[in-house]
């Protein structure tokens, strides 16, 4: 297809369709990485405040996750995309690079909570069998296990099917 686009679109054409790729190969990618980092510290955060019995900041976590949640991410994604209209309206973002990853964090915040629900299963699923009890008895650290044994090591299948899925979505939701 880029062969074929190279030799039968004209020069202008065949840049303007060049740097939509490059954007939306960008966008999903700094989408991915949003998510990544979202999902992952505000999943690690949620297991360390149930681990240490701070009910208080859990229920405010998971409140404010679940509130999160109870808004469509097709909606999410329209109020972002609204703001953002605002935004460059009001020429308070003009720079094309900064609407990309306006739009690709933006899908990032409605998409992590996912992320979120996939890590705390597969600690909670280590955590019930010998593994988790095992590692502690070991000398292990917690967070070593929560982070190294358990997600990096033993998950990262799940996590990565999830970050594949965010890709597909950013790419779609840009479109």
């Amino acid at each position: 297809v880029w062969l074929w686009n190279a030799a039968f679109l004209n020069a202008p054409a065949f840049a303007l369709l060049r740097q939509a790729f490059l954007n939306s190969m960008g966008a999903g990618i700094v989408a991915v990485a949003g998510t990544l980092v979202l999902g992952w510290g505000t999943a690690v955060t949620l297991d360390v405040l149930q681990r240490r019995d701070l009910k208080a900041l859990h229920l405010l976590l998971t409140f404010l996750l679940n509130l999160l949640r109870s808004l469509p991410q097709m909606i999410g994604i329209l109020i972002g995309y609204v703001v953002l209209t605002v935004l460059i309206a009001h020429d308070i973002i003009r720079e094309p690079g900064l609407q990309v990853a306006w739009t690709a964090l933006l899908i990032s915040l409605v998409t992590f909570t996912e992320l979120v629900d996939v890590i705390l299963e597969r600690i909670e699923h280590y955590r019930r069998s010998d593994f988790y009890n095992a590692l502690l008895v070991s000398g292990m650290r917690e967070a070593r296990i929560v982070n190294v044994e358990i997600l990096w090591t033993n998950s990262l299948a799940h996590i990565l099917h999830k970050l594949i899925q965010t890709f597909g979505m950013a790419i779609f939701l840009q479109a």
